[in-house]
C-alpha cells in the first residue's frame, strides 16, 4: 500500500506542478498583453 500512496503523491505533485506552470504562463501572457496595449497607447 505504501507504493500506491507514493505514486498517488507523485501524481498529485505532478498535477500541482502543471497547474503552477499554466498559471505562470497565463500571468506572463497577461502582463505581455498589457505591455503591448501600453505600447500601442503611447505610440499613437
Amino acid at each position: 500500500s505504501n507504493k500506491i500512496k507514493g505514486t498517488k503523491f507523485l501524481q498529485q505533485n505532478y498535477v500541482n506542478q502543471k497547474d503552477e506552470e499554466l498559471d505562470r504562463a497565463a500571468k506572463v501572457h497577461t502582463s505581455d498583453k498589457i505591455a503591448k496595449l501600453n505600447i500601442d497607447r503611447f505610440s499613437s
